[in-house]
């Protein structure tokens, strides 16, 4: 999906998103079986980038790297191609209820 076509959907979801975080360079900051590939280190850098940008943090998680948050559609492109982010999806209301 385009950053593009994402940004519209962080938008239509009132900016509430999860982001999940990996090392530089791997694939995924989880493996197939969920063991957690991705340092603290990387994910407690991860976060402190998220703050600078302004993004508000609502949820962090002890076994998963990543985290629930709320931000401005307008971040999308700066935060999805940061080499310490492996995903960013909309939370859209009643979705994990």
């Amino acid at each position: 999906m385009s950053d593009r076509e994402l940004a519209a959907k962080i938008a239509k979801a009132g900016g509430r998103v999860f982001i999940g975080f990996k090392d530089p360079g791997a694939a995924a900051g989880v493996d197939a079986y969920g063991r957690v590939l991705v340092s603290d280190a990387v994910v407690a850098d991860g976060k402190a980038q998220l703050r600078a940008l302004g993004v508000v943090i609502e949820s962090e998680y002890t076994y998963i790297p990543a985290v629930q948050a709320l931000m401005p559609a307008s971040l999308l492109a700066k935060i999805r191609h940061n080499p310490v982010v492996e995903y960013v999806e909309p939370i859209f209301p009643g979705m994990y209820h």
